[in-house]
């Protein structure tokens, strides 16, 4: 009984943790979009702008998943094509 109560408490905090995580990015993430749109719609250049802050946030967002080493991106990275770190 004890062993389940401690399971749970791991997922669930383990669930807390990811989902916070995956707040803070899409915040990170979309916050860097309307920052974007602003800048694009008043620039001379708003392809420049966009494709470069495109880059910049996907970069930032996935960064963190690739630091931490994780299997399950080289898994996947490994079956698309591109050479595992």
């Amino acid at each position: 009984m004890h062993e389940t109560a401690a399971l749970v408490l791991v997922f669930v905090l383990v669930f807390v943790l990811v989902f916070v995580a995956g707040l803070v990015l899409g915040a990170i993430f979309f916050g860097g979009l309307w920052w974007t749109i602003g800048k694009g719609v008043a620039s001379d250049r708003p392809a420049l702008w966009f494709f470069g802050s495109l880059l910049a946030r996907t970069r930032g967002t996935m960064q963190p998943a690739r630091q931490r080493g994780s299997r399950r991106m080289s898994a996947h990275s490994s079956r698309a094509g591109y050479p595992r770190n």
